[in-house]
């Protein structure tokens, strides 16, 4: 690397910051641009999986480990078939996407690959790695700030998890059929519920997913995945292949704060992660999509990229989990059972209209949901 100044700086080579350094080397515009990423990591392995719902092609689906045209919801009180329309649900295994996404920047000579910590990023386009400083015209930075973990005024949940991925001896699964979410066996007083993505009709992924403040020991995660198993899979042996841990921020809290000068968050410290579901994937090719509108147009980047009715929205759903988190049952079962999920995909993607808006809220006019809304209207 001779270079110590660029046009773009981009710390951590996550789904974010991978997903815009494709995007700026898609775009003639920025043909002459010279980017440097920065992250500790070689990105070889498989950290974690993305799953996303997305209306026929998408941009990564010759990389897309499985997708699904039919889903099923499981609450105490009943099944559902959801109604996903066109649209499929995905999944991609990282350890893909990153070798997708070196593939396509080791063809660009203008783009550098610096493995290291970052030990400052400043608001003058200034980075320090590895002891050496370099200069860039804009530094997109998806790490968590400091401020984020001690503060406390925002609502702050939490998306945990842990997955197996089992091979059964038998063929148990329909191949084409995910399970969005099962309540029939969660934690009392609690939003925790199974999701289920079949890879085969032998092999899936079976994971306990809370919606909630608390962390809870390993040992109670696979304590209900053991149960589980054996109720809805009696007899069936298996052995488990992999294991997937995760910690996805649900929160209120204003990352946007935390743009400054040349310096934008991005990803989960820019606030791209949807506070009411915990997906990221798709909502950061949106979020890219006017980072380069902006960019292109002369404007900062970070302009009019989250909407303020949809994080309010967000706001409401986190408030009620928040107060009554034995509540989220009642609540996914009431979307599930009154919308069709194609709708709900929609409005989750933040695509709706004001009148599909209504529509939606309307189905959850009950005390509840009533009072989370004005509490958050005059917060």
């Amino acid at each position: 690397m001779s270079r110590s100044s660029y046009d773009f700086i981009v710390v951590g080579a996550g789904a974010a910051g991978l997903q815009l350094v494709l995007s700026i080397l898609e775009e003639e515009f920025f043909s002459e641009s010279t980017i440097l990423i920065i992250d500790k990591s070689p990105k070889k392995e498989n950290d974690r999986t993305w799953s996303f719902w997305e209306k026929g092609m998408g941009p990564y689906d010759s990389i897309i480990h499985k997708s699904w045209s039919k889903g099923l919801f499981h609450s105490s009180k009943r099944s559902i078939d959801l109604n996903m329309g066109e649209y499929l649900y995905k999944t991609l295994r990282a350890v893909d996407f990153y070798q997708y996404a070196k593939g396509i920047i080791g063809e660009h000579d203008r783009v550098d690959w610096l493995q290291s910590e970052v030990e400052l990023a400043g608001s003058d386009g200034t980075v320090i790695a590895s002891g050496k400083e370099y200069k860039g015209n804009w530094i997109f930075d998806s790490r968590i700030p400091e401020e984020y973990h001690t503060d406390t005024d925002s609502v702050k949940l939490l998306q945990h998890f842990l997955g197996w991925v089992i091979e059964f001896e038998d063929k148990v699964f329909d191949t084409d059929m995910f399970t969005m979410m099962d309540f029939r066996d969660r934690m009392p007083g609690t939003c925790s519920f199974m999701y289920i993505l079949p890879f085969g009709p032998r092999k899936g992924l079976v994971e306990f997913t809370f919606f909630n403040e608390t962390l809870i020991k390993k040992e109670e995660y696979e304590e209900y995945l053991t149960r589980y198993l054996s109720k809805y899979y009696p007899g069936r042996n298996y052995r488990i292949i992999e294991k997937e841990v995760g910690i996805i921020p649900m929160t209120t809290y204003k990352f946007n704060r935390h743009h400054d000068g040349k310096l934008i968050k991005i990803g989960t410290a820019g606030g791209w992660v949807k506070p009411s579901s915990g997906y990221s994937f798709k909502i950061s090719q949106r979020f890219i999509s006017r980072v380069i509108d902006n960019l292109k147009r002369g404007k900062s980047p970070q302009k009019g990229v989250a909407k303020g009715k949809n994080r309010f929205y967000d706001s409401i759903f986190l408030g009620i989990l928040e107060d009554q988190n034995d509540k989220g049952e009642e609540l996914f079962d009431n979307m599930y059972s009154k919308l069709p999920a194609d709708l709900i995909f929609k409005f989750l993607d933040e695509e709706t209209s004001v009148a599909e808006d209504i529509r939606i809220m309307s189905k959850y006019a009950n005390a509840t949901f009533t009072r989370a809304f004005f509490r958050q209207l005059f917060s």
